[in-house]
């Protein structure tokens, strides 16, 4: 079964999919607490996220009839 998925939803699975399984971003702190080390792919994968929302939210805003701001 296939779900269709705006580039935003796309984005944002793969992200989460980055996030559950990459030591840096899973790495904990000895009390277990999540170290929040600094992951250059899900850096990366967050702004793809953020620029697909931001497109899908400016071609919204077009569509009906809204200006840009």
């Amino acid at each position: 079964m296939t779900i269709d998925m705006s580039p935003a939803q796309a984005a944002f699975g793969a992200l989460g999919e980055h996030c559950a399984t990459c030591e840096t971003c899973t790495a904990v702190n000895p009390d277990g607490s999540n170290a929040n080390l600094s992951c250059a792919t899900a850096e990366r994968l967050y702004q793809l996220h953020a620029d697909a929302r931001r497109a899908t939210s400016l071609a919204g805003s077009t569509a009906a009839g809204e200006p840009h701001s």
